[in-house]
């Protein structure tokens, strides 16, 4: 090795370990000193406005009474949330150290000085802090902050990039209705030609109408918390009349919805485009998009939140179970049974005789009170016709200890390797599918005997 390598690695040593004191081991040590010690020391109750420059970008955030505003670049209901991690970000910050930057270690070289991100707040009294945003630090977790003037340097246990670098949509209000007083009371949904109404009266949504079925309160309160917490997936702002046109001509539902201060929106739901639907919000035509999964939550109709149970009989009150099976029309006659309770046992007759069950009958009466809807479907003129119900495999008549009865029919339907099963009680417009097992184990129960 020559004695200029010799030099130059030694020169090369000599100013990597200066460097690497100056900034870690430096750090480190006096981090021991200054560790939990709040950079900003007022509560951000006392926050009244932010603002965010990054070179020409610049996005404005001011508290109007309780909630919070996007001021800049445009006019926006802020994201409470998004508002409240980023002065949880600022406010926590802890000072690691105070930096005295000089000659070669001025604040530029901490990455504070022309071009510097910039944070301001507003405090009550118009007192404004400033904030200048540094280059990350060596050390983990940590970044280079100037306060009030830039040459006030200091290392803190933070890094800013994510939260600052957010554009001015991620600070906006997703929720349709996110205020207090718009909160919705009433919402009207209108799909596939039919109308529902839901209203919400003692903090409880109950169906308005149609009147009639027995409607699942659980179903009804997933509906309006559904309507109430709707978000936009993305806004679309410049939107041209045409777009709002095509949102208009291929609507794919409409929610008429009346909030507490008595305010009526209408939200036309649109085409599908991938995994989001084109949308509009009236008065005001603002067009945004909604998420799928968040369409198929509120554009319910009434058949789907109609209770799942079938039989509304608890076995405590059941006294027999009456069972007819249809046969072909190649053979004569039907078959029918009853299973009867007895004490706590039960028993199967035939034409009045017994009969030897298949199975055990309490794991058959079980599964009969049991069962629940698939899928309920509107009974629309010549539907149960159109899978059979209208020459049913079984009927099934369930009689109370108090004279009243349920009777429900079953028909299978065999397309390929799929099977369907669908049931419907006498007496209800609607009928349903329901899980096969409840045919299979009707059939094992009254198979003729050869």
């Amino acid at each position: 090795m020559s004695w200029r390598t010799l030099g130059a690695l030694v020169a090369f040593l000599l100013v990597f370990g200066s460097v690497y004191y100056l900034e870690v081991y430096r750090h480190k040590e006096v981090r021991q000193g200054e560790s939990g010690k709040k950079l900003l020391s007022f509560q951000k109750e006392n926050v009244r406005a932010i603002e965010i420059i990054e070179g020409k970008k610049h996005t404005r955030l001011a508290k109007r009474g309780e909630y919070w505003f996007l001021e800049k670049p445009m006019e926006s209901l802020a994201s409470a949330d998004e508002v409240n991690y980023l002065l949880d970000t600022l406010l926590g910050m802890e000072k690691n150290e105070e930096l005295a930057p000089s000659g070669a270690l001025s604040p530029v070289a901490y990455g504070i000085g022309p071009g510097a991100s910039e944070v301001r707040l507003t405090l009550e009294g118009e007192k404004v802090v400033r904030l200048w945003v540094g280059k990350k630090a060596p050390v983990e977790y940590a970044q280079y902050l100037a306060l009030g003037e830039q040459s006030h340097v200091f290392l803190v246990n933070s890094v800013l990039d994510y939260t600052l670098g957010k554009n001015a949509d991620e600070f906006r209000e997703r929720r349709l209705f996110a205020m207090g007083a718009n909160q919705p009371v009433e919402a009207t949904i209108r799909t596939n030609g039919v109308s529902l109404t839901i209203r919400k009266q003692d903090g409880r949504w109950r169906v308005e109408s149609p009147k009639g079925p027995e409607y699942d309160d659980a179903e009804v309160s997933l509906l309006g918390a559904a309507i109430e917490g709707l978000k936009r997936q993305e806004f679309l702002d410049d939107v041209t009349a045409e777009l709002k046109e095509r949102i208009r001509s291929e609507v794919k539902g409409r929610i008429e919805i009346v909030t507490k201060e008595g305010k009526k929106w209408n939200l036309l739901i649109g085409p599908q485009e991938k995994e989001a639907h084109l949308a509009l919000l009236e008065p005001g035509s603002e067009a945004f998009r909604l998420t799928s999964y968040d369409v198929s939550a509120v554009l319910k109709a009434p058949v789907a939140l109609q209770k799942k149970e079938v039989f509304s009989v608890s076995e405590k009150d059941l006294q027999e179970i009456r069972i007819v099976r249809y046969l072909s029309d190649s053979k004569p006659g039907n078959l029918t049974f009853v299973v009867r309770k007895e004490g706590e046992e039960y028993s199967l007759l035939q034409g009045g005789k017994p009969r030897k069950p298949a199975y055990n009958l309490s794991i058959f009466v079980d599964g009969l009170l049991g069962v629940r809807a698939r899928y309920v479907l509107e009974g629309k003129p010549g539907a149960t016709s159109s899978v059979g119900l209208d020459k049913p495999d079984f009927t099934v008549t369930l009689v109370t200890s108090g004279g009243s009865t349920t009777e429900a029919a079953l028909k299978r339907t065999q397309r390929g390797e799929e099977t369907k099963v669908f049931l419907k009680v006498t007496g209800k417009d609607a009928y349903c599918e329901v899980d096969p097992f409840l045919w299979d184990r009707l059939d094992r129960l009254t198979r003729p005997i050869s």
